[in-house]
C-alpha cells in the first residue's frame, strides 16, 4: 500500500477545478511517472491517451469520471505538480458543495492563467 502526503487524487467523487494554458505541455517521461504514481502501469497507448485527454481539456472539453478515471487521476497528480489546482471538490454523498474560487490565495493562479489567454 502507497501512503501519500500531501496530494491525493485516489477518490472517484473528486473533481478538480485547474488552470491550464496552452503552455501545459508534460512530456512523455512526466506521464509515465505521474501513471505509476497512482498506482497503474502504462504502456505507448496509455501515454497517448492521457496526453489526447489533456489536449481536449486544453480546448474546454471536461473529462468525466465513467470513461476516464485514470486520466483524471493522472492528470490531476501532473497539474498539482505544475502547480495549476485551482481547487478541489469532493462531490461523493454530500452534493451541494460550493467553492469560491475567486480569494487572494488564488490571485497569482488566476494571473498566471490570464496571461495564458493574451
Amino acid at each position: 500500500m502507497k501512503t501519500r502526503n500531501g496530494f491525493v487524487s485516489n477518490s472517484s467523487s473528486s473533481s478538480f477545478i485547474v488552470l491550464m494554458g496552452k503552455s501545459f505541455n508534460p512530456t512523455d517521461e512526466e506521464i509515465q511517472e505521474a501513471i505509476l504514481d497512482s498506482g497503474y502501469d502504462y504502456d505507448k497507448v496509455t501515454v497517448r491517451y492521457i496526453k489526447d485527454r489533456i489536449e481536449l481539456v486544453k480546448k474546454g472539453s471536461h473529462l468525466q469520471d465513467y470513461d476516464n478515471y485514470l486520466a483524471i487521476r493522472v492528470i490531476a497528480e501532473l497539474c498539482d505538480r505544475a502547480d495549476i489546482i485551482l481547487d478541489r471538490l469532493d462531490v461523493g454523498s454530500d452534493r451541494g458543495l460550493l467553492s469560491n474560487a475567486l480569494t487572494e490565495k488564488n490571485k497569482e493562479l488566476i494571473q498566471k492563467a490570464a496571461k495564458e489567454l493574451e
